[in-house]
């Protein structure tokens, strides 16, 4: 194998690593962005909502509850989506780097420096929304069954 086959290996690996990092920015962008916006929208509906207590026991009330759980439901569908997306992007990358230079230490070094910025930062970033929304979807469900559960006089 001559150095110009090495070298064009290696520019490859590097290549694939630098697409596994745009894969990385744009799963932060989306955290940093639309997914931000989103669960800050999500807790104001429901801040809205709970600052109008005389409408706390109708059914429009409950209502306008069920349609915000189906917004935190489908937003933590949005997170797995976007955490999985990249999973699986990377994988068949991190396979091609692993391929190009089985041996090269120093480019796997790089693609381990690339992996930890995921696992420290993207991972868990996509948790800390996901149990944010599980929670408030948790709080307003309580809340529903406050509700409606019938009372008991006591005797």
């Amino acid at each position: 194998m001559g150095i110009a086959d090495i070298s064009n290996k290696n520019k490859k690996a590097m290549e694939t690593i630098a697409e596994i990092n745009d894969l990385f920015l744009e799963v932060t962008g989306w955290i940093g962005g639309e997914a931000d916006t989103t669960i800050k929208h999500l807790y104001g509906k429901w801040q809205e909502l709970m600052s109008e207590p005389e409408n706390a026991i109708t059914k429009a009330f409950v209502d306008k509850c069920i349609k915000l759980i189906d917004e935190c439901i489908a937003f933590r569908e949005d997170i797995v989506e976007k955490g999985r997306f990249f999973a699986e992007n990377a994988k068949n990358r991190i396979s091609s780097v692993n391929k190009c230079v089985p041996e090269d230490k120093d480019i796997k070094s790089i693609l381990d420096d690339e992996l930890g910025l995921w696992n420290k930062h993207g991972q868990p970033q996509l948790v800390f929304l996901f149990e944010r929304a599980e929670q408030l979807e948790l709080s307003i469900r309580d809340i529903i069954n406050v509700i409606t559960k019938p009372i008991e006089v006591v005797k």
